[in-house]
This record gives structure tokens, C-alpha cells and sequence, in this order.
């Protein structure tokens, strides 16, 4: 069996956006990943802000 990458890029692929579709409706929303990375780089700044104050 010749296996064409193509075919198995768009199989691949189809299988990709299914999954990704499925678990943005029940787990982590666009919005809730975005607030979440809001939060992470506020606390690396505040982090950042200590260690800049305290050296």
C-alpha cells in the first residue's frame, strides 16, 4: 500500500477539527483560554516586578 501524504494530511487534519470542535463546546472556551492567559502573564510581570524591586 502506497501511503500519499496528502490523503493522510486531510484525514489527519478532519480528525483534528472534529476533536478540536468537540472539546472547545464542553471544556475551555476561547474566552476562558484567554482570561487564563491574562492571568498567567500578570503574575509573571508581578513576579518579575519583585525581583526587579527587591535586587
Amino acid at each position: 500500500m502506497i501511503a500519499d501524504p496528502r490523503r493522510s494530511l486531510m484525514v489527519n487534519a478532519a480528525a483534528y477539527r472534529k476533536q478540536m470542535h468537540r472539546r472547545s463546546e464542553r471544556d475551555v472556551t476561547l474566552m476562558q483560554s484567554v482570561i487564563a492567559g491574562l492571568v498567567v502573564a500578570g503574575f509573571a510581570l508581578a513576579v518579575l516586578a519583585i525581583a526587579a524591586g527587591v535586587s
